[in-house]
């Protein structure tokens, strides 16, 4: 990516670190141990609840398909009625619309007390984004960053790893992230939506 340009082999590189982190998930038996001491009942030994349970699933990914087909649509469409760059339109409105049920779901695991499943959700969504997802995109076709798009995408890579930095050492000092630290984040995430909406008014 320092080059401007996601390419096919840099979307391998996404791909094996994938990969990796799921291997590394899965060598880890005592993160799956919890669920299922919990849990007294497989799924599979109801074999209606579980075809209901696939059933929902492929329904899911059907509303998704077509959800995530109509987000294209309307984002060319804001993006020419307002003349502004697709991209700032995808940072800003689809970047915030593709947060809120990682919002929703971390809020209802808050309010029962599971923090481990808020980790769980967040980390492994942004595993899946960053190396999944742009992994296959870059293997279909590779993604390049225009000179008049630069700047957006350097704002977003400073904040995204700032961001990371601190999370990560919040999380390491007290083992949890208080009040004031959420503050922090979130008056992160503003300065990031100020800083883009310069860049692209400049």
């Amino acid at each position: 990516m320092i080059d401007g340009v996601l390419s096919r082999g840099d979307g391998v590189v996404l791909f094996i670190f994938f990969f990796i982190y799921v291997f590394w998930l899965f060598s880890k038996e005592d993160r799956f141990s919890k669920v299922y001491n919990e849990s007294h009942l497989s799924p599979l030994k109801d074999l209606s609840a579980f075809l209901q349970d696939l059933g929902k699933l492929i329904l899911g990914v059907v509303f998704l398909v077509l959800a995530g087909n109509g987000i294209v649509v309307s984002a060319k469409f804001f993006a020419q009625s307002f003349q502004v760059s697709p991209v700032f339109i995808g940072i800003l409105i689809i970047g915030l619309g593709n947060a809120l049920p990682e919002t929703y779901f971390s809020i209802i695991s808050a309010r029962k007390g599971q923090s481990w499943m808020i980790l769980g959700n967040l980390m492994g969504s942004v595993i899946a984004t960053t190396c999944l997802v742009l992994g296959v995109v870059s293997l279909i076709c590779p993604i390049k960053i225009t000179a008049a798009d630069a700047d957006l995408f350097f704002v977003a890579r400073f904040f995204l790893v700032l961001s990371a930095l601190f999370f990560f050492f919040f999380i390491r000092t007290d083992k949890d992230i208080s009040k004031r630290e959420a503050l922090f984040l979130l008056f992160l995430y503003f300065a990031f939506l100020f800083s883009e909406i310069f860049c692209q008014l400049r």
